[in-house]
């Protein structure tokens, strides 16, 4: 089922990259290309949003077409919280799942090309030893996060690392914490959506069951695999952030993307729930992120995202392209700190209002105080 599934991501011709996976489609009809039943935010009855969502021909998966999301980018005027400056003066651990392309790939390029220490992981082979290459410093592995057996070893091999040198007085912090392989951010990217490739839309109860299956595998197991043995590290060491990529999906509904709206919402609920679980007494935080529409290639863009160079950058020139959003989603996930613990987060720019105003929770979003907190020691 996994290569059945490899076989088929390699041979989508990508036109959007939105939330670490690839959308195929084309607007043949010449209809627009709003979103995820965009027409819910004005005011027309769910039949009708229904019936409106059912003549596009194009579903992006996470977000809004290109005609909205050029209303929403940031402009020169945009700052993120943390300046760029200062916040790659800290070298960072960073772990990235889904490298291998899209979101994955530029955030792999944009982290190791500001000097951070990166590992991370995809199950293309080939496209793994081609990254290899141009980020030799990197740590990186072919995993199926899917596989919980395999994310523990590749936790244990990035997290054993041990030199005894914690008492050499000239060794820094950050050398110390390199050498003994301690993770300080986690990004769960990793994601499929076999719905996207359908030549039809599917409505839920069309959706075979494969292909559900194994969409919950990798965008929920995943997350809660990559959880499950790289977090206890971090909460040892009362350190760290922990991010998952979700989606506008993950917070409205879509009726043609049943099995990818499942996923994503229980992202949601899952990292919130880490996030409850997490000491209270440091600076560690779990963030769900709705990363938005991103344009990685042109309708003429090749498989797998290799349009893309391999430093992360990418030469499109529309709105919504991925250097855009890699300049504004690296500093503002480094910024990432306890405060945001448990807040349902989207990068700026990349959804148009109308459309998150279907969200059934919006930006910033946390956990109601009244459910408390659930860590125990």
């Amino acid at each position: 089922r996994q290569a059945a599934s490899r076989q088929l991501t390699r041979h989508v011709m990508p036109m959007f990259h939105s939330e670490g996976i690839y959308l195929a489609g084309g607007d043949d009809n010449n209809n627009n290309a709003n979103g995820e039943d965009d027409d819910a935010a004005g005011g027309k009855p769910a039949a009708a949003a229904v019936d409106a969502a059912a003549q596009q021909q194009v579903q992006e998966v996470g977000g809004d077409g290109v005609s909205t999301i050029m209303d929403t980018l940031p402009t020169n005027n945009t700052t993120t919280t943390t300046p760029t400056t200062s916040i790659h003066q800290t070298k960072r651990s960073i772990v990235i799942s889904g490298v291998t392309s899209g979101l994955g790939r530029a955030l792999l390029g944009y982290f190791y090309n500001h000097g951070h220490i990166v590992a991370g992981c995809g199950r293309n082979a080939d496209e793994i030893l081609v990254l290899q290459g141009h980020f030799p410093n990197a740590k990186l592995s072919v995993v199926d996060v899917a596989d919980d057996a395999s994310v523990q070893l590749w936790a244990e091999s990035i997290c054993s690392g041990g030199s005894g040198n914690d008492n050499d007085e000239n060794t820094t912090q950050e050398q110390r914490n390199e050498e003994r392989g301690q993770v300080d951010l986690v990004i769960a990217n990793a994601g499929i959506s076999p719905e996207t490739l359908y030549p039809t839309k599917s409505t839920a109860w069309e959706v075979p069951r494969q292909d559900f299956d194994e969409t919950i595998d990798v965008n929920v197991k995943g997350v809660a695999n990559m959880i499950r043995h790289f977090v206890p590290r971090m909460v040892k060491n009362n350190n760290g952030t922990f991010v998952a990529m979700s989606s506008g999906l993950g917070r409205s509904p879509n009726p043609y993307q049943v099995a990818y709206c499942a996923s994503k919402w229980a992202v949601e609920g899952m990292v919130k729930s880490l996030a409850m679980s997490l000491p209270l007494d440091g600076e560690m935080c779990a963030v769900p992120l709705a990363p938005g529409v991103v344009q990685t290639g042109g309708g003429g863009g090749s498989v797998d995202g290799k349009n893309n160079n391999n430093d992360g950058s990418s030469s499109s020139s529309s709105s919504g392209n991925i250097d855009k959003w890699i300049e504004v989603a690296g500093p503002m996930i480094l910024g990432l700190s306890g405060k945001d613990n448990g807040k349902s987060l989207s990068v700026k720019g990349f959804y148009s209002v109308r459309y998150r105003q279907t969200w059934s929770f919006q930006d910033g979003s946390g956990i109601p105080d009244r459910v408390g907190h659930g860590y125990h020691v």
